[in-house]
């Protein structure tokens, strides 16, 4: 598939044409492929994607993140709840902003603006009933 191409799906399903936006295993659309790696934060609601460089402020505020449609019937998220980032030549990180309901990072209540590392596989949680799984993927070469 050429560059820029969406090349996979979580569930495993093969994608069988290049034209399809949607596993036809599991109805989940599939990924951009993004040259280097990417922070992939997965919500009940829908998934974040980071590439190197790049951070993101994540909560209900439209103004305040450009990810708030994922979070606008989950009233226990704070407006501004936590910003997720990837450094571009280090760890993928997250850091609470004072959130009403908390962070936590691996069962751990993430301190009000300390950042913290994030490792595949890592488990976040928003407030009490949302929970974040977290991808790190090497990209494209």
């Amino acid at each position: 598939m050429p560059y820029g191409a969406v090349e996979r799906c979580d569930c495993g399903t093969a994608r069988p044409d290049g034209r399809q936006l949607v596993c036809r295993g599991c109805l989940t659309p599939y990924t951009l492929l993004r040259p280097g790696p990417v922070l992939r934060l997965v919500f009940p609601t829908g998934a974040v994607e980071l590439a190197a460089g790049e951070q993101a402020v994540l909560g209900r505020d439209p103004v305040q993140s450009p990810y708030a449609y994922l979070f606008r019937d989950l009233l226990t998220v704070s407006a501004r709840h936590l910003r997720a980032g990837l450094a571009p030549g280090g760890p993928a990180w997250v850091e609470d902003l004072g959130s009403t309901n908390r962070t936590t990072l691996n069962r751990r209540r993430l301190p009000p603006g300390e950042r913290r590392p994030l490792a595949d596989g890592d488990r976040l949680r928003l407030a009490r009933d949302i929970p974040v799984r977290v991808h790190l993927t090497p990209g494209e070469p």
